[in-house]
Protein backbone atom coordinates (compact mmCIF):
# COMPACT_ATOMS: atom_id res chain seq x y z
CA UNK A 1 0.00 0.00 0.00
CA UNK A 2 1.33 3.49 -0.92
CA UNK A 3 2.16 6.14 1.61
CA UNK A 4 -0.10 9.15 1.93
CA UNK A 5 1.45 12.59 2.17
CA UNK A 6 0.92 14.29 5.50
CA UNK A 7 -0.83 17.27 3.87
CA UNK A 8 -2.99 15.27 1.45
CA UNK A 9 -6.49 16.70 1.27
CA UNK A 10 -5.64 19.89 3.11
CA UNK A 11 -6.11 23.32 1.63
CA UNK A 12 -4.21 26.45 2.54
CA UNK A 13 -5.22 30.01 1.88
CA UNK A 14 -2.74 32.85 1.40
CA UNK A 15 -3.51 36.49 1.96
CA UNK A 16 -0.76 38.34 0.10
CA UNK A 17 -0.26 42.05 0.41
CA UNK A 18 -0.99 44.16 -2.67
CA UNK A 19 2.69 44.23 -3.62
CA UNK A 20 2.99 40.45 -3.16
CA UNK A 21 -0.16 39.98 -5.23
CA UNK A 22 1.34 42.03 -8.06
CA UNK A 23 4.54 39.97 -7.96
CA UNK A 24 2.61 36.68 -7.94
CA UNK A 25 0.49 37.88 -10.85
CA UNK A 26 3.61 38.75 -12.87
CA UNK A 27 5.08 35.33 -12.08
CA UNK A 28 1.86 33.72 -13.27
CA UNK A 29 1.98 35.62 -16.56
CA UNK A 30 5.65 34.72 -17.02
CA UNK A 31 5.02 31.04 -16.30
CA UNK A 32 2.08 30.96 -18.72
CA UNK A 33 4.13 32.64 -21.46
CA UNK A 34 7.00 30.18 -20.94
CA UNK A 35 4.57 27.23 -21.01
CA UNK A 36 3.03 28.48 -24.26
CA UNK A 37 6.43 28.89 -25.94
CA UNK A 38 7.51 25.41 -24.85
CA UNK A 39 4.22 23.94 -26.08
CA UNK A 40 4.55 25.72 -29.42
CA UNK A 41 8.07 24.32 -29.84
CA UNK A 42 6.93 20.81 -28.90
CA UNK A 43 4.06 20.91 -31.40
CA UNK A 44 6.35 22.26 -34.12
CA UNK A 45 8.92 19.51 -33.54
CA UNK A 46 6.22 16.83 -33.45
CA UNK A 47 4.90 18.00 -36.80
CA UNK A 48 8.40 18.07 -38.31
CA UNK A 49 9.50 14.63 -37.04
CA UNK A 50 6.39 12.49 -37.41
Amino acid sequence: MGRVKADAGRKYRAYPTEVQDQVLTRWGHTARALWNVALEQRVYLWEQRR
